[in-house]
């Protein structure tokens, strides 16, 4: 945790329920002993990053040493730079929540949930790469010289996620999960039995430790782990929209209900959970190579056993089914105050499913799996395992929380990627980052994709003039207010809209979490290996007979995706007789659906909306030109480094005097960074046994000495 900390310092915070919530600390001063040494290289590693300006805000400030036992320490990954602190998309973004270990001889998750984290941070950190945009053609061979090395450094941060099998749309794809998503992850939230390797923390199984479903004669018997209390703090501090929590014992994906008075009922969401939970089953995939098969999908009191107190059933109801949830007052750990189980109506309402990731609590090392062709399923045979599977359980999981769209090319040429990592995408910057001049042409072709969800029940193309766009609309967040009116009023009722404002032809499809496949396929050649991850494309025309030359015209593609998960079908098995509750699902399906709480936003919507295209037109020939791009061909890489080379023959003193400066600089920088290295290796060795190493196979002789990429 403390190297993705370090190493991205942009997208991910490291902190500890102790600090930063007043928790106490369970177990005494033998547990967890390096806790106090991984506090103080945090905080040093803090003041680091602010005074080289890697990070803006403290994310340490409230990091102490003085207290005994294990801390609980948690991730969270979120685009900083590009969700700065006061921005609206800040406020919007959806979080998730992953719990890895809350019985702490369960160890699958834990390391799964670390390894996701890794390469979610690797992948979003190499597709931000160059961070500098191009400088243009006249600018100083020094600043030209610097993007360059941003550049190679990008191409080569590229080419060693290919060796693994991670090609450019999967790097992209995983780059998109981290810069639109907010993502906490606690992978031991029972930090004790984790160190001890025990199941429950001090005799409390944290597991049975909510308050949902309790005896009504029991009141103080919940609450009683620092587990469940910084679970429950961490809830209490966001709104959740989609969990899940990592167990062992068995082998299935199963969600609500899990309550013993609920056994022989349904939850009102219970369309949506079924679903998801077979996307995950499904994307997850069977263990071929040691003849198990994929998970079991059901309810938990179907699949597994009932639970009062259970955190899935607490997660998802507490703050609608108030006759199931009371109030704890413990008295471990010199008590809990009853009001931080008092909920407000948007706190806990999340789609949190559980997973028993494998029949043994800590499977041998041969079965965890590899990071090789991690997507590919025709590699699953020797590759896949535990960890492997669940790596991909919670990309699909990251995905499925919120619907987008992307446009991708025009007349089948392909475009950049509209959503990069640590760029500022505001104030309409897509005018400038996704443009494209169309010459000659009296109609184009664009492309787009829709993700998110399963079921595509309606999309198409939107576009008029820019000037014509309301102001509200800012290219980045989803359109509110009056800029959302305005273009449903162009497309759901035409006739009496602004004629300057065009829609096309509308299509259905299935994104490729849904149980029959992608569809439309995708327009892009196919690669064997690409496998689950084939995105469904759509193709229409926009006419542009009537723009002049020199219009920027605005195209934005719009879908509506899953209604039928804001319905229960009139099923009778469903208790409470209410209509769907979650978060996820009203975001979706219920436009009047609105909760605000600690500065984040929920809202619901049906029509779900890309960044929009700008297409400027312009006379000529026929050609499409992209006017934005991020990283060169090798053609103009190749013209300015003969240009840089013919400068340097004209001024050859001045020249030398650079090079010889830069020699200097960079023996400097090539000593510093041994050293840096060399005190990492030794703070890694000190803190390496504070996380069990669980590492998954490297499988060497099959894949040719291409090494695992695991944390201890």
């Amino acid at each position: 945790m403390l190297e993705l900390a370090e190493d991205y310092p942009e997208l991910v915070t490291l902190k500890n329920a102790q600090d930063e919530y007043g928790l106490p600390a369970a177990g005494g001063i033998d547990d967890c002993p390096l806790d106090d040494d991984f506090t103080r290289r945090l905080l040093h590693l803090d003041k680091i990053y602010l005074t080289s300006h890697r990070r803006r805000h403290s994310h340490a400030r409230k990091l102490s040493t003085s207290q005994p036992g294990c801390k609980n320490w948690f991730l969270t990954i979120e685009d900083a730079e590009t969700h700065y602190p006061k921005s609206e998309s800040r406020k919007r973004l959806p979080t998730l929540f992953i719990s890895g270990s809350v019985h702490g001889n369960e160890r699958v998750g834990a390391s799964a949930s670390l390894e996701y984290a890794a390469l979610l941070l690797e992948a979003a950190n190499c597709e931000s790469l160059p961070h500098d945009d191009y400088p243009g053609a006249r600018a100083p061979q020094i600043v030209m010289g610097s993007w360059l090395d941003q550049v190679d450094e990008a191409r080569t941060c590229r080419e060693l996620l290919h060796k693994r099998g991670i090609m450019d749309d999967e790097r992209q794809w995983l780059a998109r999960l981290v810069t639109t998503r907010r993502i906490i992850i606690v992978p031991a939230a029972n930090s004790l039995g984790y160190f001890r390797e025990e199941r429950e923390e001090d005799g409390v199984d944290p597991n049975s430790d909510f308050p949902f479903d309790l005896k009504e004669d029991v009141n103080t018997k919940c609450m009683e782990s620092v587990a469940a209390r910084t679970v429950n703090e961490i809830f209490r501090n966001n709104i959740v929209h989609l969990a899940v929590s990592f167990h062992a014992g068995t082998s299935v994906v199963a969600y609500n209900w899990g309550a013993p008075s609920l056994e022989r009922f349904t939850c009102p969401d219970h369309i949506s959970m079924g679903e998801i939970a077979d996307v995950y089953a499904r994307f997850a995939g069977p263990l071929n190579f040691w003849d198990q098969g994929s998970y079991e999908v059901g309810t938990m009191n179907e699949l597994v056993y009932p639970v009062r107190g259970g955190m899935e059933d607490w997660a998802y109801a507490s703050s609608w089914a108030k006759e199931y949830s009371k109030g704890c007052q413990p008295d471990t750990y010199k008590g809990y105050a009853a009001s931080q189980t008092q909920y407000s109506d948007s706190v806990l309402r999340s789609v949190n499913l559980l997973v028993e990731t494998s029949k043994e609590k800590a499977p041998p090392e041969k079965e965890l799996g590899s990071d090789y062709l991690l997507f590919d399923p025709t590699w699953q045979r020797m590759g896949s395992g535990h960890i492997t599977r669940n790596i991909r359980l919670l990309t699909a999981m990251t995905d499925i929380v919120q619907p987008y769209l992307s446009i991708t090319g025009v007349n089948n040429k392909l475009l950049d990627d509209d959503v990069v990592p640590k760029k500022r995408r505001d104030n309409r910057a897509c005018i400038q980052t996704r443009v494209v001049s169309v010459k000659g042409y009296k109609s184009v072709n664009i492309n787009w994709i829709v993700g998110g969800g399963i079921t595509i029940e309606r999309t198409g193309l939107i576009y008029a003039r820019w000037d014509l766009i309301s102001d509200d609309i800012d290219g980045d967040n989803q359109p509110t207010g009056k800029g959302l009116e305005e273009l449903l009023k162009t497309i759901e009722n035409p006739d009496n809209a602004d004629p300057r404002v065009k829609t096309t032809m509308t299509f259905r499809g299935r994104t490729r979490w849904h149980s029959e496949g992608a569809d439309p396929p995708s327009f892009k050649k196919k690669r064997k290996y690409t496998g689950l991850l084939s995105q469904p494309s759509f193709s229409s025309r926009i006419v542009l007979n009537d723009y002049d030359n020199g219009d920027q015209i605005a195209v934005f593609a719009y879908a509506v995706l899953d209604q039928s998960w804001g319905r229960t079908d009139g099923n009778s098995t469903v208790k409470p007789q209410l209509p769907p509750q979650s978060h996820l699902v009203n975001a979706r399906t219920n436009p009047n659906w609105k909760h605000e709480y600690v500065n984040q936003i929920v809202e619901g919507r049906k029509y779900w909306f890309s960044t929009p295209l700008t297409v400027v037109v312009q006379e000529g020939k026929g050609k499409v030109l992209e006017l934005a791009w991020r990283i060169p061909s090798e053609s103009k890489l190749k013209q300015w480094e003969e240009e840089m080379e013919e400068d340097i023959s004209e001024y050859p003193v001045a020249f030398s005097f650079v090079i010889i400066c830069c020699f200097a600089a960079a023996v400097g920088v090539a000593i510093y960074r041994s050293e840096m290295k060399k005190k990492r290796k030794r703070m890694f060795n000190e803190i390496s046994t504070e996380i069990d190493g669980m590492e998954m196979n490297d499988y060497d002789e099959v894949i040719g000495q291409i090494s695992n990429h695991t944390i201890d």
